[in-house]
């Protein structure tokens, strides 16, 4: 989980370009700002060296500091942000919503402070807050001078948070040449979000929001918050929980959050883990309180005897140096998570693994080169290209592709990046995640994504998918048929709404490609989307029997596509619906809910068939031995009717064509 795959994500460094223009819709809580929102972080970041340290903001005892982080650190002068491509004026701020938000609810902002590594001359403060689809401004204070270090603003007027609260608290700034005055925390602050730092100005794209995504940390904003119950009590805040959803009977459940002191640190807490209302493991101060946040990881065995189906998982702060938290403060709030206990299960055939790119990006073929690593080291992946438009028109580009990349890209790092599965990486906010790694640090990176498809590997595959495929050359029609069997539970566990999807790519197409600042006239594009079999979300499955389907499709290839370079790619799983309401909103499905279930791939013209069958419990059938029509024992697939005898004692015939 995040424990493990930080400290090796840490020594990667990753480069991408982000150029995509979105809006933001109520996603994860945050806001419709009715202004397009776009990502381009066009800063050159110094060297990091140990973050400064300044005296803190002065408070009351019934005010505490709200943000990502709540300590004094901040970058060197050294380690200025600035954007240098853009001068010019700008606000840049903090988007503060979610887990940051929750444990202030029924106290007001009362102060602001922001950090630079220089000087900026006058400034202003802002605060911004969702109402409705609009952001408006709920308070403003002018700075009339700025110093290096931090700054420290009392609003005019307390501003109120709620449960719901969503802020944007910025400041104004003017870009000069060769000047880094901006201060960022991703040198000393793991908590970093995308999309919380936040700039508007113009930033290549025409004016309105910009987002800089996770890649350099948050903008050194904090706010100060007064509560009466702050005076009270010693806070231990509990946030971001991490769980499986699914848990395969007599497997351990993993479990994750972030944990931190706020006030008066306390010398002792306890954390229950409960499920379905009841305890079952008690942590007793797992790490010693700071007032950064801490991850805590544990795994525990669920209780004997439990259903297969729903349950909730619970994650809350019990004792404070043997007191039980006060109701209304800050460590009262319950973390919760739906899980579902299953039991058996079939094999994984492949896992999707979908790429980001455009001939257009100067550091795709990174990307591409660390996919190819991966397909080196395992043959298990289906590899799905999708192109789209950067800084001009991509030739590979389609609508289907345009689709993918608004969803999958909703909040990722740019190109080239890719999912895996469309699994929610633990830790991350998003699908896709960024692969522009530098040559020296690939081979680490490919362990990170084998491990990555392992752990989502985990939650077993609770439908077989199959594929049958024909062409006609006279008419250059396609004929596909996907088909499979499904556990009772399929539809409990996956959804009446699971969805079969259809891509057909192609390999082998030679075009020009920027690489590293230059244009390559022939490079070669592989796994390259050509277009949809089904629609791009997926169809509804067709189901011929309880728990027996089978989709058919019928198409033409264009022209100019190589017969022998095509594959079919099939998936089942949740469903990825996207809605788009104008050209600055649009509604989409759950991010951490578009998952792929189990996944297939073949050779136009060519067929698969599952050769093992579900599992019981830890048991899972394998074939054992083939046979060919004559009893003769083969050592692989062999055209014709193969006889397959598996580990639980069953057999099999399957035509291979």
């Amino acid at each position: 989980m995040k424990k493990i795959l930080l400290p090796l994500l840490a020594l990667l460094l990753t480069v991408t370009n982000v150029t995509a223009q979105k809006a933001l819709v109520g996603i994860k809580g945050k806001i419709d700002r009715g202004v397009a929102v776009k990502e381009n972080p066009v800063m050159n970041i110094w060297q990091k060296k140990a973050p400064a340290k300044t005296s803190r903001i002065a408070m009351e005892a019934d005010e505490r500091i709200m943000g990502y982080y709540t300590t004094d650190d901040l970058p060197s002068a050294a380690e200025g942000v600035g954007f240098l491509n853009n001068p010019g004026a700008y606000q840049v701020g903090v988007e503060f919503y979610g887990d940051v938000v929750a444990p202030y609810a029924g106290g007001s902002i009362t102060k602001v402070r922001f950090g630079l590594c220089r000087p900026i001359g006058k400034s202003k403060i802002t605060v911004l807050m969702a109402v409705g689809n609009t952001l408006q401004e709920v308070a403003s204070v002018d700075v009339p001078s700025t110093v290096a270090g931090w700054n420290d603003v009392t609003l005019p007027s307390p501003v109120p948070v709620t449960d719901d609260s969503d802020f944007i608290i910025a400041f104004d700034f003017t870009q000069q040449a060769g000047v880094f005055p901006l201060a960022m925390d991703g040198g000393f602050n793991s908590n970093t979000v995308d999309g919380g730092s936040m700039v508007y100005g113009d930033l290549g794209q025409g004016k309105g929001w910009y987002t800089l995504g996770g890649t350099y940390g948050n903008f050194c904003i904090q706010a100060v918050v007064k509560k009466d119950i702050f005076a009270k009590s010693k806070d231990v805040i509990v946030s971001d929980l991490i769980a499986r959803r699914f848990i395969a009977n007599g497997k351990e459940c993993d479990v994750e959050f972030n944990v931190k002191g706020s006030g008066p640190l306390a010398s002792a807490y306890t954390i229950d883990i409960a499920v379905d209302g009841n305890v079952v493991k008690t942590l007793d101060t797992p790490v010693a309180l700071s007032s950064k946040v801490q991850d805590v990881s544990i795994s525990f065995e669920l209780p004997a005897g439990m259903a297969k189906g729903s349950h909730k998982l619970t994650v809350q702060v019990s004792t404070i140096e043997g007191e039980a938290p006060l109701a209304d403060g800050m460590s009262a709030g319950v973390l919760a998570q739906e899980f579902k206990l299953v039991e058996g299960g079939y094999p994984h055939t492949k896992h999707l693994v979908e790429q980001f790119t455009s001939t257009y990006c100067t550091y795709c073929p990174l990307g591409t080169t660390i996919l190819n690593k991966l397909s080196a080291k395992r043959d298990d992946i289906a590899l799905v290209a999708v192109h789209g438009n950067m800084n001009g028109t991509d030739i590979y580009r389609t609508e289907t592709t345009d689709s993918l990349i608004m969803f999958e890209m909703f909040n990722a790092g740019g190109y080239p990046s890719a999912s895996i599965n469309r699994y929610q990486i633990p830790g991350e906010k998003d699908i896709a995640f960024g692969i522009g790694i530098n040559e020296a640090y690939m081979d680490p990176f490919v362990e990170y994504l084998d491990y990555i498809i392992e752990w989502t590997a985990s939650l077993p595959a609770f439908a077989s998918v199959d594929i049958s495929s024909s062409f006609d050359p006279e008419t250059r029609t396609a004929n596909i048929n996907v088909s499979g069997e499904a556990l009772p539970d399929f539809k409990n566990w996956v959804g009446e709404d699971a969805r079969l999807t259809v891509f057909v790519v192609e390999d082998g197409l030679v075009a020009r490609q920027l690489n590293n600042g230059r244009w390559i006239t022939n490079y070669t594009h592989n796994n390259v989307l050509r277009r949809g079999g089904s629609s791009v979300y997926g169809d509804a499955i067709n189901w011929t029997g309880d728990n027996k389907y089978e989709n058919s499709y019928s198409f033409k290839l264009d022209e100019g596509w190589k017969v022998e370079n095509i594959r079919i790619v099939a998936t089942i799983g949740r469903p990825m619906m996207l809605n788009i309401l104008s050209q600055t909103s649009y509604e989409m499905s759950p991010i951490d809910d578009a998952w792929v279930n189990n996944c297939n791939e073949v050779k136009l013209g060519g067929n698969t068939a599952s050769v093992s069958g579900p599992a019981v419990g830890d048991k899972v059938a394998v074939e054992t031995a083939r046979y060919n029509i004559n009893g003769q024992r083969i050592s692989g697939a062999q055209e014709g009717l193969n006889i397959i005898k598996m580990s639980d004692g069953t057999t099999k015939k399957v035509i291979v064509r």
